[in-house]
């Protein structure tokens, strides 16, 4: 229980500050812990980032799978769903700003799944074929991002 809570501060820290701005110290007072008991359950402030960037990565795999599985096509619940996810959203931009590993993983996650969906896109007739598919894919996924990541 207390280590999700420190995650969980330090997901909402490092997002808000980024990880060499954000201290031990921090995640403690956010998640009502003492900084001991941090390192306890992490190590280290580097222990602590590679937990939060492994939640961080099922998280969002775990939204991706329920959007999917659902089918839900209402805007106002997906809206819902990114204010839910705003600590998070703000973890994975500042990641991305910083050079994580995990954030990289994840954008390329991003790109291989929304070039499986093209070329369904693709067989169903939805979109034209073409021999750049997985370039488009880039293209797309970078512009989702970088609208985000500007718009701070």
């Amino acid at each position: 229980m207390a280590a999700a809570r420190i995650r969980d501060a330090a997901i909402e820290l490092f997002g808000e500050v980024g990880f060499d701005k954000a201290t031990v110290r921090g995640i403690a007072a956010g998640a009502d812990v003492s900084p001991g008991l941090v390192l306890h359950h992490f190590g280290s402030k580097a222990g602590l980032r590679a937990a939060c960037d492994e939640h961080v990565l099922a998280e969002f795999a775990r939204s991706r799978t329920e959007a999917v599985e659902s089918g839900a096509t209402d805007p106002f619940a997906a809206m819902a769903g990114i204010q839910r996810e705003a600590p998070i959203m703000r973890y994975f931009l500042q990641s991305l700003r910083e050079g994580s590993g995990a954030a990289t993983e994840l954008f390329d996650g991003l790109v291989e799944e929304s070039f499986r969906l093209m070329e369904l896109s693709v067989a169903e007739g939805v979109l034209k074929p073409s021999e750049h598919l997985h370039d488009q894919a880039v293209i797309l996924v970078a512009w989702q991002f970088g609208g985000l990541l500007l718009q701070d």
